[in-house]
């Protein structure tokens, strides 16, 4: 883990995580960190921004530790052909994408393998509005989320 910051490893971690949890040839789920190509997936999850915050913590003759908050985003994209009918269908998708990866680290590994003593979802939402090129073919939500992770640095 570095000594500036595990932000990289937490986004690293969080990618691992998210490409597990979605592994299923039959419900195919894209999970990319980069723009992804809407071609041949509905589902989408990327990996944007991330932060990180320090403050001091404790203070010894041999060491500085510093607390570290860091935010992440990630941002699902589903998509749906069809008309106005396909709007809650993709919203409850979304929805339910965010819903596997929140109870994944709330529940089942809040420490995203170690990398942070917690991490938790802070916030999420949507503009709740599709691109004019998409609603020709089909209806999309996009959510984005942000999650908060909790670290000690002590080198």
């Amino acid at each position: 883990m570095s000594s500036v910051s595990a932000a990289g490893e937490v986004v690293d971690a969080a990618f691992e995580v998210a490409a597990g949890l979605w592994s299923d040839p039959l419900n195919p789920v894209l999970v990319s960190d980069e723009m992804p190509s809407f071609d041949f997936f509905n589902d989408i999850v990327t990996f944007g921004a991330f932060t990180s915050e320090q403050v001091p913590a404790t203070i010894s003759a041999s060491r500085r530790a510093r607390e570290e908050t860091i935010t992440f985003e990630m941002i699902i994209y589903s998509f749906r052909q069809g008309g106005a009918e396909q709007r809650s269908i993709v919203r409850n998708r979304a929805m339910e994408l965010l819903g596997n990866f929140e109870e994944y680290v709330r529940v089942t590994d809040t420490t995203l393998g170690g990398t942070v003593r917690h991490c938790f979802l802070t916030n999420f939402g949507s503009d709740a509005a599709t691109d004019p090129d998409v609603l020709s073919t089909g209806r999309m939500q996009v959510l984005t989320a942000t999650f908060t992770a909790v670290n000690r640095i002590t080198s």
